[in-house]
């Protein structure tokens, strides 16, 4: 799978800018710019990390876990033979 910095080496652009592109953000990019990155992205069958995407747009459910303190207290003790 390629990364968009893949992309961006392929059409000659910064990171930032493949990612501004492909992420369709609202940037002022040239239309030969836009073309270059998507046809790129295309040759190289770019799919942008649907994580990351989650990441930035913060959709992405966090886990957050509980300890009790028996199980902290049995984490903390040597296992036998130690």
């Amino acid at each position: 799978m390629a990364s968009i910095t893949e992309v961006a080496k392929l059409a000659g652009v910064s990171t930032a800018t493949a990612s501004r592109v492909v992420g369709e953000v609202d940037y002022p990019v040239s239309e030969t710019t836009r073309e270059r990155v998507l046809a790129a992205a295309r040759q190289l069958d770019y799919v942008p990390n649907a994580l990351a995407r989650g990441l930035l747009k913060s959709t992405v459910p966090m886990m957050i876990g509980t300890s009790s303190a028996r199980t902290a207290s049995k984490a903390s003790r040597p296992s036998p033979g130690q």
